[in-house]
């Protein structure tokens, strides 16, 4: 170290060695090294404050240490070696030391940075972490920004700055929640390098695969990776024939958000992710003594299953040319915040209804055409907000959360499901409540 400044080595020094979270450096340690940003850092790994956030900080560490020893696609267990998926993660880390190496970067070393400071913004308040870590590292503590830019060079402050702002952005893209537009955000519209977006890229996702080896509650699946490393594909090479201009980029993935194919796909990610968020949020209520939960009572549903339903419900919805004019407009619809807490609380509804009623299976086409009748609804409300004449695609972003307040949510869901209310309820009028609860925003 010189005067108030530390080095990458220092920093490597301090935590490439770890291998378990009781090798994290200690509070004292971290500002005894005047490491960047070392008190936000030692109160979310320490603190007593910030308990439901220490151990998460420090695996993720481990896990992208773990990583870096070995392959990216050790940290997903269900993969065997044959497995194309498996060859195709690695390939792109070892890539990725290609394209470090064009900017004199070690690849290594920017992904253990992301790992370390990924989660800083929870320092504030957890949710939106990654928008708030972004601006705590750049605005809200100068010196320490100015000593964090210092140890890993300027190219690499932007770069990680991105990676750390938008280090959610995969995990919502494999909920259904987001489309690939949303992850346009992460290039820097002065900069045309195809290269460069291409390392951010792939850093952002291989700090995405130790955060998701250490919160995924079921451990990384295989089928996660599967979606997660198609997305990536599908994003590089939007970035390659938009010749890393950000405009042409943005178009090529709403081309992409707009095909039927990647709609069905989104919307059998979504309805996926909230039938395992209901079973989750059943066994949570049974550890507080709120609700039985039976492993039995959950039948296992295969992605396949789940995209075959969506794929006939879109058909019976949407008839001739309506049914392409939602796709290109739903691909408008960069994100749904909250709906995958929203809709999981309709699929474990329609679970309890089932189980009440003593039928077999879970109503899947239930679910999947409420699922699809909110979001129609939605896509034609906000219609006005989408101008096709402009000069770059309108991304518009759908706040759900309003819906998760007490009252509403078991008021609204248990309509939905038929656990409330007459057994004549009119779900036309329970979609329109939905509509006019959530709100709707334009993207910068």
């Amino acid at each position: 170290m010189r005067g108030n400044t530390v080095s990458f080595f220092d920093f490597d020094a301090l935590f490439s060695n770890i291998k378990s979270i009781e090798d994290f450096p200690s509070a004292d340690a971290l500002i005894g090294k005047n490491i960047p940003f070392a008190t936000q850092l030692a109160e979310l790994a320490h603190n007593e404050k910030y308990k439901d956030h220490n151990n998460h900080i420090k695996d993720v560490v481990v896990k992208a240490n773990f990583m870096i020893n070995n392959n990216p696609s050790a940290l997903i267990p269900d993969l065997d070696e044959k497995n194309s998926i498996k060859e195709q993660i690695d390939k792109l880390f070892f890539e990725l030391q290609v394209w470090a190496n064009h900017y004199q970067l070690d690849s290594k070393r920017l992904i253990r940075t992301a790992a370390v400071y990924h989660d800083i913004g929870k320092w504030i308040v957890k949710e939106r972490h990654p928008t708030e870590g972004y601006y705590l590292l750049q605005y809200l503590f100068p010196e320490e920004e100015k000593k964090f830019q210092l140890m890993v060079g300027s190219e690499a402050f932007q770069l990680l700055l991105s990676v750390i702002r938008d280090h959610d952005k995969f995990g919502i893209i494999s909920t259904g929640e987001a489309s690939l537009n949303v992850m346009v955000d992460l290039l820097n519209p002065a900069k045309s390098e195809i290269q460069f977006y291409n390392m951010a890229l792939v850093t952002l996702m291989l700090t995405n695969f130790a955060d998701i080896a250490v919160s995924a509650p079921n451990g990384f699946s295989g089928l996660q990776a599967k979606w997660i490393i198609e997305d990536v594909n599908n994003i590089l090479y939007a970035i390659e024939q938009g010749e890393g201009n950000r405009l042409e980029v943005s178009y090529n993935l709403l081309k992409m958000d707009s095909n039927a194919s990647r709609v069905t796909c989104r919307i059998a990610r979504l309805v996926d992710a909230c039938y395992k968020n209901a079973k989750r949020v059943q066994k949570m209520l049974e550890n507080k003594g709120k609700e039985k939960y039976n492993e039995s009572d959950w039948e296992n549903i295969s992605i396949d299953r789940i995209t075959d339903v969506v794929d006939r419900k879109l058909q019976v919805h949407f008839l001739g040319s309506s049914y392409q004019r939602f796709c290109v407009e739903f691909a408008h619809y960069s994100k749904f915040d909250y709906a995958l807490y929203f809709f999981g609380e309709v699929a474990r509804q329609l679970n309890l209804k089932r189980i009440g009623e003593k039928k077999d299976q879970f109503p899947l086409e239930d679910l999947v055409g409420l699922v699809v009748q909110v979001i129609k609804s939605i896509v034609e409300t906000y219609r006005e907000l989408i101008h096709e004449s402009e000069a770059s695609p309108r991304r518009i972003g759908v706040q759900m959360q309003s819906l998760l307040r007490e009252g509403i949510k078991e008021t609204v869901t248990g309509f939905l499901a038929g656990t409330k209310g007459p057994a004549s309820r009119d779900v036309a009028n329970v979609v329109s409540w939905i509509t006019n609860e959530v709100s709707a925003w334009l993207f910068i």
